[in-house]
């Protein structure tokens, strides 16, 4: 039996007044999101009005003292989502050879490998694990990840360094790379109505977060579309990712020589931006799917697919030449996969040698992980 929400208010200030109040609240109202991060989001709008939906995830997911990354981010099978150092670690170990190759066409003395948002540390601890003689550097904003990445990597001493920006490092020759970075930046939310580029706000309807429709923001949104050549269907949401542009053309800045490799979900513009009534905002909490980003603020996880289209321009404009988008299932198969399905496991017991080929077969599921893009993009290299 549910409680009315006038008392279940009631009941959740106090479960907040006593020791290890938030945790019992999460228990017991698992919707509920951090009480002082909702409260900083509903006066923000009690006073300047309604806000982006770039703004709102800004601050849900990177509030330096409550945002879900700051905070509470948790990777892997005890936390809230899965990636694909999770899963198998001959994820890493391929990217490892991809690395290899790259780095004979680069041609330096000394190879600096980049991760942006290196999450547990998983696929940084294989890439190393894989003996690739490279100097490797994180970038991560996230206090919570960097003490998890500083114990997990621990053991590579000072081949491992972190810095707070890609301007840090510059100018880098050698590789950047990013796994299911991209789809958790910031994005506006859209809908065509009567024809018209509408802009999807977060307002208050009470005490309640709602969604607020309105002109445009900024003019930049229109002109995403413009570029394009093509909008959503009318009346459809979608999502435009303006801080993704801004981050490639960062990284296109930084890098002197080398090459960039991005793996997350998404597809070129043409297919995502069609037949997608809701858009392709997700959220996750220990592993559960939801399409609700008002519940649960600071404590769930919040992403959208990646326009690849207008990723690969936006790195033109700074030098990166694109290859062909690919699927991870053809990624890796090209990189060796099948070696790993071959591999002599010894007399593994049957529990573990089943968990360890579900793990592998995972990586390349066309119904999953193995639908991932993946945008390789060169600057003063020839393939």
């Amino acid at each position: 039996m549910s409680l009315p929400p006038d008392r279940a208010d009631e009941a959740r200030r106090f479960l907040r007044s006593l020791r290890d109040g938030e945790a019992l609240e999460q228990a017991l109202f698992p919707e509920a999101g951090d009480p002082h991060l909702e409260e900083q989001i509903r006066g923000l709008i009690r006073d300047r009005g309604p806000i982006t939906f770039a703004h709102f995830m800004d601050l849900v997911l990177y509030d330096p003292e409550r945002g879900y990354y700051s905070s509470r981010a948790q990777i892997g099978f005890h936390g809230d989502f899965l990636t694909s150092p999770e899963f198998h670690p001959a994820f890493g170990a391929l990217i490892a050879r991809w690395i290899a190759r790259t780095a004979n066409d680069i041609q330096l003395p000394e190879l600096c490998v980049v991760e942006m948002g290196a999450g547990s540390g998983a696929l940084a601890e294989q890439i190393l694990e894989a003996g690739l003689q490279v100097s490797y550097r994180i970038v991560e904003l996230s206090p919570a990840l960097i003490e998890a990445q500083r114990a997990r990597l621990a053991r590579f001493g000072r081949r491992v360094t972190w810095a707070a920006s890609l301007e840090e490092l510059a100018p880098i020759q050698g590789i950047v790379i990013s796994n299911e970075l991209v789809d958790a930046f910031p994005v506006h939310r859209v809908r065509v109505t009567g024809g018209r580029l509408r802009e999807l706000y977060v307002g208050l309807e009470g005490e309640r977060l709602v969604e607020v429709e309105a002109d445009p923001s900024t003019p930049d949104l229109p002109a995403y579309f413009e570029r394009l050549g093509l909008r959503p269907p009318e009346g459809a949401a979608a999502e435009v990712n303006l801080r993704a542009l801004d981050w490639i053309r960062g990284v296109g800045r930084a890098l002197a020589r080398g090459a960039v490799l991005t793996i997350d979900y998404g597809a070129e513009a043409a297919e995502l931006y069609r037949d997608r009534p809701e858009g392709t905002l997700r959220c996750y909490w220990q592993h559960t799917l939801s399409r609700d980003p008002f519940v649960r603020l600071g404590r769930q996880d919040m992403t959208s697919h990646v326009d690849f289209t207008s990723l690969a321009a936006a790195g033109r404009e700074v030098g990166l030449e694109p290859e062909p988008l690919r699927t991870q299932r053809d990624f890796l198969l090209d990189l060796g996969f099948r070696d790993f399905e071959k591999a002599d496991l010894g007399d593994l017991p049957t529990a573990q040698y089943q968990a360890h080929h579900a793990g592998l077969l995972a990586l390349v599921d066309p119904t999953g992980l193995g639908n991932a893009k993946v945008l390789v993009q060169r600057k003063q290299v020839d393939p």
